[in-house]
């Protein structure tokens, strides 16, 4: 293999570089939500695909004995995961974890490298990642609707370039190290925003500062911070002089709205149109960029709520 060279899934299947995709159960065969346990084995949906790989930590699981009775969705460490159900065009691939394998929804497909002197798993997945394929891969699942779906079948017909293995072992050696600075950047942004759920609720739930004081306790905040709290609970519980107040009268609330889908002229602009599908992940703070943007003349003709508008006073 001397060139990038253009295949299909089917092709690779039969080349024997990757064995057939397969989904999770479907029917009566799917687990329930009644099968959830606190333990056992991971039950895979399109949501715990994040980052690149499988969010152990929040997935749910199923036991074990229950799963060894299904038929297929069996998967293992580098298996790459693709959503094909709802959500999407979202991927993984399954890290080392110590289960004897985890079990995927249908709405999650496997692909399991077979041969790869021809293939490497992590390509595979970056390649998944990329805009041509997501493109197509959205164009054919019908995207934009809740009810996008690729099954298996059209599945075999998608396109794959392949490069040379070295190139794929660059490719991925250079994505592989952002994708490690992105995660603990993640890692990190996780740990802070738990100190800080820590620090609020101490503040403005517990009153910890406030009780410390009443305690005669050490403080335990900077002075510019500590003489910040009362030194007591008035008659309802709270620190003295603070108010409980209705959310909307601390802010501001605001709604958006939707051009007409069936105008074109509103749609495809440069003006981002924010809506649930943009909204970041837990680990995520700020939203960047939207999947969907509008014209000028969209937002004429739509009562929009500015969130910002650097022409605007």
């Amino acid at each position: 293999m001397s060139e990038i060279f253009l295949t299909t899934v089917i092709d690779l299947v039969n080349a024997n570089i990757i064995a057939p995709p397969m989904d999770g159960n479907h029917g009566e065969a799917h687990p329930k939500s009644e099968d959830y346990v606190s333990d056992g084995i991971p039950f895979i949906m399109a949501s715990d695909l994040v980052s690149g790989h499988v969010d152990f930590q929040k997935c749910k699981f199923i036991q074990k004995n229950l799963a060894d009775t299904l038929r297929k969705g069996f998967a293992y460490p580098d298996d790459v995961l693709l959503s094909h159900k709802a959500s999407i065009g979202r991927t993984a691939i399954i890290q080392k974890n110590p289960y004897p394998y985890v079990m995927l929804t249908p709405q999650v497909t496997f692909y399991r490298v077979i041969d790869k002197t021809k293939l490497l798993p992590h390509f595979l997945r970056y390649y998944f990642e990329t805009k041509d394929f997501q493109d197509v891969f959205s164009a054919w699942a019908g995207g934009g609707s809740t009810r996008s779906y690729l099954g298996i079948t059209a599945q075999l017909k998608l396109p794959i370039f392949i490069p040379p293995l070295h190139t794929q072992t660059a490719i991925s050696s250079i994505l592989g190290s952002l994708d490690d600075k992105i995660d603990l950047n993640r890692r990190t942004n996780e740990t802070l925003e738990a100190m800080a759920r820590a620090l609020f609720r101490d503040w403005f739930v517990d009153f910890g500062p406030t009780r410390a004081k009443m305690a005669g306790e050490t403080p335990y905040l900077a002075p510019e911070l500590w003489k910040l709290f009362p030194d007591r609970l008035d008659d309802k519980g709270k620190p003295e002089g603070w108010e409980t107040s209705a959310f909307n009268q601390c802010v501001t609330i605001l709604t958006g709205g939707t051009p007409k889908t069936s105008v074109p002229s509103y749609w495809n602009g440069n003006i981002p149109w924010f809506s649930v599908v943009d909204a970041p992940t837990e680990s995520d703070v700020y939203v960047l960029d939207t999947a969907k943007k509008i014209t000028q003349d969209g937002l004429n003709n739509r009562g929009f709520i500015y969130l910002y508008d650097p022409n605007r006073e």
